[in-house]
């Protein structure tokens, strides 16, 4: 346990940089909670996005959001779409549009499900949120753009902070005919701990290398080549999708 807490604090940091032209297929959006920034002090959460980022290298961008600035959000995943739609339109090489996940730790929770609220104003869809241990207030309501969700809580108990220091589990999602919820997943481990359990670091990982994998399925292609247009087509890519010029604030 020591060591994995040590390993999740001092790890190798997530790259947080810009990177080249169209490489960014999945977007993964971190609520790290805590009340600090987004990258001081050392978020618990760093060695799963450590983990993330080394399964696609370059192709993973990862964006840490702190609890003051949530907004951010918001703001980077439309302006990464936005950049995306351009290169395409402009005949750079073409791929599947950009995939986004949504992970949420402890007080990063309830921005979380406001992000995915705002992503559903949008029309933006998330192919996977994953809360753990969420803390401060918020209804538990995932919306209906979220494709597949689960929720993991813990229960150890803090005498001078109950309940309020307690991991809810009893998120649950607005549609269930279009979300995948896969359920509250009781973790025996305290709050500092959970960030490293397998379960919840295994279906982020899978997530990710089945999107990057759908990614290289799909090929690249330029639009006026044929048989790859179709196929970029196929793959998903929304045709003359407008997305709004001001990012929409992160209000239920």
């Amino acid at each position: 346990m020591a060591f994995s807490v040590f390993v999740a604090l001092w790890g190798p940091r997530a790259s947080g940089r810009e990177v080249g032209v169209n490489s960014c297929r999945v977007l993964v959006v971190a609520f790290v909670g805590g009340l600090g920034t987004a990258n001081f002090p050392p978020t618990m959460a760093r060695s799963v996005l450590n983990e993330l980022h080394s399964v696609g290298g370059s192709q993973v961008c990862i964006k840490q959001v702190s609890i003051y600035w949530p907004w951010s959000a918001t703001h980077w995943v439309k302006k990464r779409l936005e950049t995306d739609e351009k290169q395409a339109t402009a005949q750079v090489q073409v791929t599947m549009e950009p995939k986004i996940v949504a992970f949420g730790y402890s007080l990063g929770v309830p921005h979380e499900l406001r992000f995915a609220r705002a992503l559903k104003r949008e029309g933006i869809p998330i192919e996977l949120l994953v809360a753990v241990d969420s803390k401060g207030f918020t209804d538990g309501m995932i919306p209906a753009n979220v494709k597949t969700a689960a929720n993991y809580y813990e229960r150890r108990l803090y005498p001078l902070l109950y309940p309020l220091y307690y991991g809810k589990g009893n998120l649950f999602p607005e549609d269930d005919r279009r979300t995948n919820f896969l359920g509250n997943f009781l973790v025996h481990a305290g709050h500092f701990g959970i960030v490293t359990v397998g379960p919840m670091r295994e279906l982020m990982v899978d997530t990710v290398r089945e999107l990057l994998a759908r990614e290289n399925k799909c090929g690249t292609g330029f639009p006026d080549s044929g048989g790859p247009a179709e196929q970029v087509t196929s793959c998903g890519r929304k045709e003359g999708h407008q997305f709004s010029s001001h990012s929409s604030p992160l209000l239920d």
